[in-house]
């Protein structure tokens, strides 16, 4: 059975599980989400100027 793209279930789902990051890749981007993390956390408790910033 194909889906509208013509891609059987299977297939679509291998390739989902390929799209996974690697503990390399985790470990390597792991300061920069923290560090963003804190910001957004920072910019969001401002009162007033938070909401207009973040959006």
């Amino acid at each position: 059975m194909s889906d509208k793209l013509g891609l059987r279930r299977g297939m679509a789902l291998a390739s989902l599980t390929d799209m996974r990051i690697t503990r390399a890749e985790a470990r390597s981007i792991a300061p920069v989400i923290g560090c963003q993390s804190l910001q957004g956390f920072f910019i969001g408790v401002l009162p007033g100027a938070g909401s207009t910033i973040a959006s």
